[in-house]
Order: C-alpha cells, then structure tokens, then sequence
C-alpha cells in the first residue's frame, strides 16, 4: 500500500490528525496534506451523502407522525448556525468535533451537501496545515 496510501487511509480514518503520521512516515509536507485531503475528501463524501439519504428517508417516515416542538438544545444550535453560517461551521467544526462528527452534524442540521463539503475541506485543510506546521516544528526542535 505504501507509505502516501497508509496516509490517505489515515486522513479518511481520523481526519486532520492523520497529519503527523504522514511526517512520521517521512512523506515531504505538500505530499502529507494531498494524501490528508484526499482520505478526508472520502470520509466527506461517504458521510455526507449517505446521511443526507438517510435524513429524506427518516422525513418520509415521519411526516405522517405528529411533529414535536423543538428542545430548547435545537433551538440554540440553529440560532448559533444562523449566526455563523456553513462558512464559521466548515471552518471550526473539523477541529470541534472531528471529520466524521463535523459531516454528520452539518448534514443532521440540514446544510447543503456540496457547500458544506467545499467548507468543511477548506477548515480541514486549515487544521491539518497547523497540525502540520505544529509537528514539523516539533521535530525540528527535538
């Protein structure tokens, strides 16, 4: 499989933190956040559009159901969303609640599929650049 695919599958597993396993592997820094993106750009899209499936079918089911007022949580959460938007979502919920989390609660509150995957690829790419830049600066200090 090699040394950028064990990277790529680690990026789709675990998301920005795949980062320094890339280094540690010994992959030059471009190549570490290509093969990062690229696993992170899979876990997106699997989440993202099986969820998104999941979320019609579940509004198909429940549409003959009486609908319930919404907990006060939700009604925080949208008025916070409201406020941010997918822009602030994309680019802080990788690092709050990791790719997987992050994919699956922006397609659990409803955000579109193709902006949420464009911001939450540009956050992503965000932190593993830090995370990146982080344990390159820590090596190098060791």
């Amino acid at each position: 499989m090699g040394r950028f695919g064990l990277t790529v599958l680690a990026g789709f597993a675990v998301g920005a933190p795949a980062a320094p396993a890339g280094l540690a592997f010994g992959l030059p820094h471009v190549v570490v956040l290509v093969a990062v993106l690229l696993g992170v750009q899979g876990c997106f899209a699997v989440s993202l559009f099986t969820v998104d499936r999941l979320r019609a079918w579940w509004a198909r089911r429940s549409a003959t159901r009486t609908p319930r007022p919404p907990s006060r949580a939700a009604a925080r959460a949208s008025a916070l969303l409201a406020r941010v938007g997918p822009v602030g979502f994309g680019l802080a919920a990788p690092a709050l609640f990791g790719t997987w989390g992050a994919a699956l609660l922006g397609t659990a509150l409803g955000l579109g599929r193709w902006r949420l995957l464009v911001w939450l690829t540009a956050g992503t790419g965000l932190w593993s650049a830090a995370l990146l830049y982080g344990a390159a600066a820590a090596i190098a200090w060791w």
